[in-house]
């Protein structure tokens, strides 16, 4: 398209999917180690974007749990 000197078809979903991808490989991972002050400001960086319920690929950043379902969890109650 280019080379022809037309518009570039499907260049904003190329885009999209390669910024989703950047954002994913950069990402923090299971297992990476933060410090508090690092998880306190990627929690306040979180909160400041538009779409803070989900990452890139759709799935939720966050959950909402109740005390009844930690204690279960932890054990504490059944």
């Amino acid at each position: 398209d280019l080379q022809n000197d037309r518009a570039i078809r499907g260049l904003e979903s190329v885009l999209r999917r390669t910024i989703a991808y950047l954002s994913c490989r950069t990402a923090v991972k299971a297992g990476d180690f933060l410090t508090q002050d690092q998880r306190k400001e990627l929690l306040k960086k979180l909160h400041e974007t538009k779409n803070s319920a989900t990452c890139p690929h759709g799935r939720p950043t966050t959950i909402r749990m109740d005390l009844p379902e930690l204690e279960v969890l932890f054990r504490r109650r059944k």
